[in-house]
């Protein structure tokens, strides 16, 4: 049986491994970018937050800034460890998690509408925040 070369191994490798996940650029919004407010609002330091996933607080500061991702798992275990009733309370800001099941809410309504009828719903939240907007 003749085994594989180096070269014919290093090629199979490079084909079944994931490209590094891409950093969000510096000062754009990310999916989780409240989780370092998160863990302000806890009353938690990145060490101890590391200290928790046996990781180290580069690695809570690279999930905080979009720079490495988070799996679910760990969301799920962030969500606990902060006091979040739920995973998706962490994609606000602590002071809006409420805002979480609204947008649940909001997205089952919107889900079952037609296109032309979601860009009216759309235009129409759309001229509610203009006018609160100028309100203000």
């Amino acid at each position: 049986m003749a085994y594989p070369s180096l070269a014919d191994y290093a090629g199979r490798m490079a084909r079944i491994r994931k490209p590094p996940p891409v950093p969000v650029p510096p000062d754009e919004p990310h999916h989780f970018a409240h989780l370092a407010a998160w863990r302000d609002f806890a009353g938690l330091t990145q060490e101890q937050v590391a200290n928790t996933f046996l990781v180290s607080d580069v690695t809570i500061h690279r999930w905080e800034t979009g720079k490495a991702p988070v799996t679910v798992e760990n969301l799920f275990k962030l969500a606990e460890i902060y006091g979040a009733e739920q995973v998706g309370e962490l994609t606000f800001a602590p002071t809006h998690r409420h805002l979480a099941e609204d947008a649940k809410k909001a997205l089952n309504l919107i889900s079952n509408l037609p296109e032309s009828d979601r860009k009216q719903w759309l235009a129409i939240g759309q001229t509610l925040d203009d006018a609160r907007r100028r309100q203000q």
